[in-house]
């Protein structure tokens, strides 16, 4: 699936038909509220029904906005890959082995990462290990603490040695912020 970059917060469809979905509600509550013809008891369900009604939408908008970020995070993990990279319909019994490299990778990485008394050069280093190896499980843990931690000097190490992958680097981040706990990366 090919996506495309997502588009700035007051062009997004999503959060353009939330806010649309919002101004509506405020008028037509208003307009309830203001209807002298109404009983305070058919004011009240009405002012329920719309309630009911706006929230449904923008709980699609939502579930939109959520699914398309999601499916551009996982389209630029094929270009910088993040997180535990487990392939669709893997046993539970490889997922666990998986996983479990996964997590001892990452904890290396974090080790290596530059808050912790070293500079980007011992990082840098397992990125170089891993990728003249093939240990794709670790270039995923590498990049992992480069994205998570929003380190600048991490982030100047990796444009270093793949300049390209700025834009790519940079969208991950952003994505990474905005999806919190939404995703597994």
């Amino acid at each position: 699936m090919k996506t495309t970059p997502m588009p700035h917060p007051n062009e997004d469809p999503s959060i353009l038909k939330g806010r649309q979905v919002r101004a509506k509600y405020d008028q037509d509550l208003r307009t309830i509220r203001l209807d002298a013809n109404m009983s305070d008891l058919a004011k009240a369900k009405a002012a329920q029904s719309l309630h009911q009604v706006a929230s449904g939408e923008l709980t699609a908008a939502w579930k939109d906005l959520v699914a398309r970020r999601l499916a551009r995070m996982q389209e630029l993990q094929t270009l910088l890959p993040v997180g535990p990279q487990i392939p669709e319909g893997t046993s539970p019994a490889d997922k666990a082995v998986l996983m479990s490299s996964f997590m001892s990778a990452l904890d290396r990485a974090r080790g290596a990462a530059p808050d912790n008394l070293s500079g980007p050069a011992a990082l840098m280093d397992m990125l170089d290990q891993a990728e003249r190896y093939g240990d794709d499980i670790a270039v995923a843990a590498v990049n992992t603490v480069l994205v998570e931690s929003g380190n600048p000097q991490l982030r100047t190490a990796l444009l270093a040695r793949r300049p390209d992958l700025g834009p790519v680097f940079d969208e991950i981040s952003h994505l990474h912020r905005l999806l919190g706990d939404q995703h597994v990366i």
